[in-house]
C-alpha cells in the first residue's frame, strides 16, 4: 500500500513537471544590457554584443560623498562584472555609483560596444568629469560603439574631461544641440561628425578629426578654441544659413592647424555665414589651410593681428563673398601660395575684394579665384604680379 501511494505521488509530480511550461509560465530572466568592470582604475561599461540603445548617458558628482554617478538608461539591466570594488548599481534608476574614496586613482570611464547595433545618447547634464575633485588628476572619457555600420552617438549636452584626460569618440556622431567639448588633453573624432549645430572644441593637446565633417548634415559652425595642434583629415562642410557669426574659427594662438591633402572625396566647403567663412582670431604658426572653398559669406577669410610664421594658405577658393574676399589685419609671416606663382609673405594690412567693389584700386587678380583682387597689401619676399 505504501509503495502504491509513493508511486502515485511520483506520478503526480511527473505530470506536474511535464505540464508546466517553464519559459512561458515564469518570467524570463532579465537581459543585461551593460556589464560594469573596473580595469586599471578606469570604469568600463561593456555593452551586450547583440546591441544596446542607451537613451540617456550622463554623469553627476557629489563632492561631499565623493560619489560619481553614471546614468546609463536602457531597456535592459546593468550587471556587475568581475572586478567591481567601489561600484554600486541601482537598476531602478539606471545608475552606477562610483565611490572615489574606494577607487582613489579613478581615471575616468569608457563605453565599449560590440558587433550589434549600438545607439548612445548623451543626455541632460552631459559628461562632466571636469568638476570631479577626487580621483586622479587626469580623467578621460571615451565611446567606442563597435563594428556595426548603423551605430550612432547622439550628443545633446556638453562633454568635458578632467585635467589632461582625453576625450575620444569612435563611432558616427550627430550633434543635436550646440555643443562644447573641452579637456586639458586630446580630443579625437574617428568617424563621421554631423548635425546642423555649432561645435566648439577646446584641448590642451591635439585635436583630430579623422572622418568627414558635415557630410550628411552640415555643421553650423566649428570653433577650435584651444589646441596644441589640429588635424582635419577628411571632408568638411559648414553651412551658416539662418545663423549669425563665423564658420570655421581658429582661436588665438591655436597653432599647427593642418588640412590633409586633397582627394576625390574630401571636398571642403564653407558657405553662407553672415560673418567670415574662415576666421583666425590671432596668431597661428605652422598651419596649413588648403583645398577649401569659402563662398557666399560676409567675408571669405579674415585673419586678425598676430604671428603666422610658417603658416601657409594654398589651393583655396574665395568666391561670391558679399564683402571682402580676404581681409588681413596686421598679420605677419603668412605665406599665401594660392594665387601666385611664387610664395608671398604678407604683413601689415591687406584686403582682397571682389573686382565689382574693388573701386579700381591697384591690385592683382588671383588665377583660379576669379573674384579675388589684392589691394593695400604689403608683401615681402616676393612681388605681387600686376592685374
Amino acid at each position: 500500500m505504501l509503495e502504491q501511494q509513493i508511486g502515485t505521488i511520483e506520478s503526480t509530480q511527473a505530470d506536474l513537471l511535464t505540464g508546466l511550461n517553464w519559459q512561458g509560465d515564469l518570467p524570463n530572466p532579465p537581459v543585461n544590457d551593460i556589464v560594469v568592470d573596473v580595469v586599471n582604475n578606469q570604469v568600463v561599461l561593456r555593452l551586450n554584443q547583440s546591441g544596446v540603445d542607451i537613451a540617456d548617458l550622463h554623469t553627476s558628482y557629489n563632492s561631499a560623498s565623493d560619489i560619481l554617478t553614471i546614468t546609463a538608461a536602457s531597456a535592459g539591466d546593468i550587471a556587475y562584472g568581475t572586478n567591481t570594488s567601489g561600484i554600486s548599481i541601482n537598476n531602478a534608476t539606471d545608475a552606477i555609483a562610483v565611490d572615489l574614496r574606494t577607487i582613489t586613482g579613478f581615471g575616468g570611464f569608457s563605453v565599449s560596444g560590440g558587433a550589434g547595433r549600438d545607439s548612445i545618447q548623451i543626455g541632460s547634464g552631459g559628461i562632466n568629469l571636469g568638476n570631479v575633485s577626487a580621483g586622479a588628476a587626469a580623467q578621460s572619457f571615451s565611446i567606442n560603439t563597435g563594428s556595426d555600420i548603423n551605430d550612432s552617438i547622439l550628443v545633446g549636452y556638453d562633454v568635458s574631461a578632467k585635467g589632461a584626460g582625453s576625450l575620444s569618440f569612435n563611432g558616427d556622431v550627430t550633434l543635436t544641440r550646440d555643443i562644447a567639448v573641452s579637456t586639458g588633453g586630446a580630443i579625437s573624432f574617428s568617424s563621421k561628425l554631423n548635425g546642423a549645430r555649432k561645435l566648439s572644441l577646446s584641448a590642451g593637446g591635439a585635436i583630430s578629426l579623422s572622418g568627414p565633417v558635415g557630410g550628411t548634415a552640415a555643421l553650423q559652425g566649428l570653433t577650435f578654441t584651444a589646441a596644441s595642434s589640429v588635424a582635419i583629415n577628411d571632408a568638411l562642410t559648414l553651412d551658416g544659413t539662418g545663423t549669425s557669426g563665423d564658420g570655421l574659427v581658429i582661436g588665438n594662438n591655436v597653432n599647427n592647424v593642418v588640412f590633409s591633402a586633397a582627394t576625390g572625396s574630401n571636398a571642403r566647403t564653407i558657405r553662407s555665414f553672415s560673418g567670415s567663412g574662415i576666421r583666425f582670431l590671432g596668431g597661428s604658426t605652422g598651419s596649413l589651410l588648403r583645398n577649401i572653398t569659402s563662398t557666399n559669406n560676409g567675408t571669405g577669410l579674415r585673419i586678425d593681428p598676430g604671428r603666422y610664421s610658417n603658416s601657409v594658405l594654398t589651393k583655396n577658393f574665395f568666391n561670391s563673398n558679399i564683402g571682402d574676399g580676404i581681409l588681413l589685419s596686421g598679420c605677419e609671416g603668412l605665406t599665401d601660395v594660392t594665387p601666385l606663382v611664387a610664395p608671398v609673405l604678407m604683413r601689415a594690412v591687406g584686403v582682397i575684394r571682389p573686382p565689382s567693389i574693388a573701386g579700381g584700386l591697384p591690385g592683382a587678380y588671383a588665377p583660379g579665384e576669379p573674384n579675388a583682387v589684392y589691394t593695400r597689401c604689403t608683401p615681402f619676399g616676393a612681388v605681387l604680379p600686376t592685374a
